[in-house]
């Protein structure tokens, strides 16, 4: 399952930048599931997450589905660029 991995993360980096009040939102529940390990999921959302927490104005958005067949994550924020 992928939303719980989201949610994990979301939290942990608001706690990551809480000095610049960086908001982690994910879409509703998917029942979205990756075909790979928790472990790398983790990593590949992590940094995704990071790298738009470290360019957000003050939100980050994270859609999360199922596409033409495959899974479709979408990391969005409000930064510049």
């Amino acid at each position: 399952q992928v939303q719980p991995v989201i949610e994990a993360l979301a939290s942990l980096m608001e706690r990551i930048h809480q000095d610049r009040r960086i908001g982690f939102v994910s879409s509703p529940a998917s029942p979205a599931v990756f075909a790979g390990s928790r472990e790398d999921l983790e990593e590949m959302l992590g940094n995704l997450l990071d790298n738009a927490g470290k360019w957000a104005r003050s939100r980050v958005c994270v859609d999360c589905g199922v596409s033409a067949g495959g899974l479709r994550i979408i990391v969005r924020d409000d930064g510049p660029g």
